[in-house]
């Protein structure tokens, strides 16, 4: 079978291309080549899957032979060896350490955190936002940071005036500029940016070691939160549990991949309801069925089943994990396909959800489609918007739940309309950002 995609140009290859509207040029060389396209970037040879049976080979059925790309290396300056960075056997042993503390019971325990900070939000929203156009991206990120942070740590760490605050931040920030970057300079070099790097990750490792340490020096203090069940959970094989480093790299793993995500999500959400009143009449009519009028709490978040097909279409169409790299470590023939080692897998969420291929009106925002009995009929590798194979999201629950609660609240206290002219920018960095934010009022 021959293998074909666009050819780019001389010793740059198609990045030209991809620098001037990456999601477009991805999209549309999946459509061009259907199934697999390979073409060159830069130094690199990508295959770009669009085909859910070589996705589902990919993350799934042959997974050992494929690694995160290279890029993902970048990330271990901030998140050390946790979950999202780490590979192989020791990758396998963290996940079956941390995978108890993302049960749906536990996770449960954790929505009352949810509903007193997004009230807390619902508050400052009514006091210095009414009549007035705001940032609802830097909103929603303050918000999830503040409940990763009490449900990881029970520590606040959503106030920007704190150094926790706003180091995590940079840290994120700079995450983001290094993996869309062509060329870093290595973290040794002492450049501004990098001495800013070391400062603000010194920061968050003394504060995460002193937590650990106090926790340690306090085994009889009762804790409920992620770093606790972190802490106490043994190897069922080993006996052995976390030592202070790898509980240091995955809560800061946790904190970068379970507040950022989240919060765009939210964001994109808010953009794609604001543009279709008919879905917004709709969340309001189901808030109002389940609640009957009381303020939306514990009891009433599973019932929001609407709204659970409000998220999963916004994650169709704006997937915060847009894409998903991975890397061959061995010469293998996919499906009459040759793949050689070195090669870079491209794998977008983004991609597949608007496929004209596996959807109907892709481009169209309908949540109908994700009504319980047409749900159970969509590829698993056609919408996959927490990854797939044994590398699937391991808060992806966590995220869902939060989800329903804040849209939950903020549409039983809002009706939010974007700031006349304003239309998002879509930014594929690390994650599917808006370059422009989300300006909204009330």
């Amino acid at each position: 079978m021959s293998q074909k995609g666009p050819k780019g140009y001389p010793l740059l290859g198609v990045a030209p291309l991809y620098a001037k509207d990456g999601l477009g040029f991805l999209t549309q060389t999946a459509k061009d080549y259907p199934g697999l396209a390979r073409f060159k970037f830069a130094h690199w040879n990508v295959n770009l899957l669009s085909d859910p049976k070589y996705i589902k080979h990919v993350l799934q059925e042959g997974n050992k032979n494929y690694q995160k790309g290279k890029k993902y290396a970048e990330l271990k300056h901030f998140l050390g060896n946790g979950l999202v960075t780490s590979e192989g056997d020791f990758w396998r042993k963290q996940r079956r350490l941390s995978q108890p503390s993302f049960s749906k019971e536990r996770i449960a325990g954790f929505m009352k955190t949810m509903i007193e900070f997004t009230d807390r939000s619902i508050e400052k929203f009514k006091t210095q936002y009414s009549g007035k156009n705001f940032d609802f991206s830097e909103e929603m990120m303050e918000l999830t940071l503040g409940i990763v942070g009490e449900t990881l740590l029970s520590k606040d760490l959503s106030d920007g005036s704190k150094e926790m605050g706003e180091a995590l931040t940079y840290l994120i920030e700079e995450g983001n500029n290094r993996i869309r970057s062509a060329y870093n300079y290595p973290m040794w070099a002492p450049i501004p940016r990098n001495l800013k790097f070391k400062r603000c990750k010194q920061y968050v490792d003394k504060v995460l070691f002193e937590v650990i340490e106090e926790r340690r020096n306090k085994p009889e203090e009762i804790h409920h939160d992620l770093l606790a069940m972190l802490m106490e959970t043994e190897d069922a094989d080993t006996g052995e549990k976390m030592d202070d480093i790898q509980l240091r790299d995955e809560v800061t793993t946790m904190v970068f991949a379970g507040h950022e995500t989240t919060a765009l999500a939210l964001t994109w959400a808010i953009h794609l309801i604001s543009e279709n009143p008919d879905v917004e009449k709709k969340i309001v009519e189901e808030i109002e069925r389940v609640t009957g009028g009381a303020p939306l709490g514990m009891e009433h978040v599973r019932q929001l089943e609407y709204i659970m097909q409000v998220i999963d279409e916004t994650l169709r169409l704006y997937p915060p994990a847009w894409i998903v790299a991975r890397r061959a470590m061995n010469d293998e023939v996919m499906d009459g396909h040759q793949v050689f080692a070195e090669d870079n897998m491209f794998i977008s969420p983004y991609v597949m959800g608007r496929s004209e291929k596996f959807w109907d009106n892709p481009e169209k925002f309908d949540p109908e489609r994700f009504q319980k009995d047409k749900k159970k009929s969509i590829d698993r590798y056609v919408y996959f918007p927490f990854g797939g194979g044994p590398r699937l999201c391991i808060g992806n629950n966590f995220a869902l739940m939060e989800m329903q609660i804040i849209l939950g609240k903020l549409y039983q206290n809002f009706s939010f309309k974007k700031k006349e002219g304003f239309q998002p920018i879509p930014d594929p960095l690390v994650t599917l950002r808006s370059k422009n934010g989300m300006w909204v009022g009330f």
